[in-house]
């Protein structure tokens, strides 16, 4: 696999979570009630936010904090392995309903559009060997993330959340 086939990926999941923030009954579902799980709202946000963090992890001032990396990058199919299976480690309460006001879905949908045309353009300007020679970030469950490493687990929690908020919304429609 090329890395850009990743990039490409990526961005495919993305503009499946653009579809369906536009399905006109997710205004009825938006913050409905998910007992002790977050809303539909509020899930979206963590993901809006996460998904904005590539625009911070491979744009510039970042890039100056990427360090050489020396090991060659986990496979996609090693990230999530690796995920999943830290997952259950983390201690009770980790993930709390987060607190404030709920953002309206124009406001998000807004937001998302931007934040996707910022991921495309930064991508853009990331080179294979870039991706595959630099450490860019440490998740806190699997240590540290090359470039590629980042594109995998990205594009694997976009299509994880996708899945989540769309029972959200059958099971509160």
């Amino acid at each position: 696999m090329t890395t850009t086939d990743p990039k490409t990926s990526l961005l495919g999941q993305l503009h499946l979570i653009t579809d369906w923030l536009n399905d006109i009954t997710l205004e009825a579902t938006w913050t409905a009630p998910q007992g002790e799980k977050w809303t539909i709202e509020q899930e979206f946000a963590h993901l809006l936010k996460s998904t904005y963090g590539i625009v911070q992890l491979f744009g510039e001032p970042a890039r100056a904090g990427w360090r050489p990396t020396d090991r060659p990058s986990r496979s996609y199919d090693q990230v999530v392995t690796e995920y999943k299976a830290a997952l259950p480690l983390l201690p009770p309460g980790t993930n709390p309903v987060p607190p404030g006001d709920p953002k309206l879905l124009t406001q998000q949908r807004a937001a998302w559009q931007q934040t996707v045309a910022d991921v495309e353009a930064t991508l853009q300007g990331v080179t294979p060997d870039e991706l595959t020679g630099n450490t860019v970030w440490k998740h806190p469950l699997i240590g540290p993330l090359t470039g590629l490493e980042m594109i995998f687990f990205s594009d694997y929690h976009t299509g994880h959340h996708l899945a989540s908020l769309q029972r959200k919304q059958q099971s509160a429609g």
